[in-house]
């Protein structure tokens, strides 16, 4: 997945080297898929770096026009040097609503994250869909993940 709005912007006498990734097309449909990557981003740091990471996903939810449904999903940040933990993690409830005759809900789970890095990493955002009631289909739309790295 390449950036389709801004590319890489790097200028040896800038503090600040921006890099990012997005993407328009929709997922296969996430329920029972486990955890499943929308997003990577490799950062390559000089030296010993800040960075400012932001990503965004939309997620829509199709219901069965059921009058009550629930879903737990999760939104994770991974980092490629520490794969088993996530950097941070954004939990999307919904525990036994609903509103009868809807049949699209559209969330749009979003995470900022500060980090330090010394070498190459690749950021990785990934999507699980842990509990789904009366829900027909979950997908990762329109998504993008940007790094900031301060260069000073």
């Amino acid at each position: 997945m390449g950036c389709e709005c801004c590319g890489n912007v790097s200028n040896s006498q800038s503090p600040v080297t921006f890099t990012g990734t997005s993407t328009e097309t929709s997922t296969g449909n996430l329920i029972g898929a486990g955890e499943v990557v929308i997003l990577n981003l490799s950062v390559s740091p000089i030296g010993i770096r800040q960075v400012k990471l932001d990503s965004m996903s939309e997620v829509l939810l199709l219901t069965d026009d059921e009058s009550v449904y629930s879903y737990d999903i999760r939104y994770r940040l991974r980092r490629s040097d520490l794969p088993a933990t996530p950097l941070a993690e954004l939990q999307i409830i919904n525990g036994a609503g609903g509103n009868p005759g809807v049949t699209s809900i559209s969330q749009v789970p979003n995470l900022s994250w500060n980090d330090t890095l010394s070498s190459p990493i690749i950021y990785t955002i990934t999507v699980e869909v842990v509990t789904s009631i009366n829900i027909t289909s979950i997908i990762a739309g329109t998504r993008s993940l940007h790094a900031t790295v301060f260069n000073f």
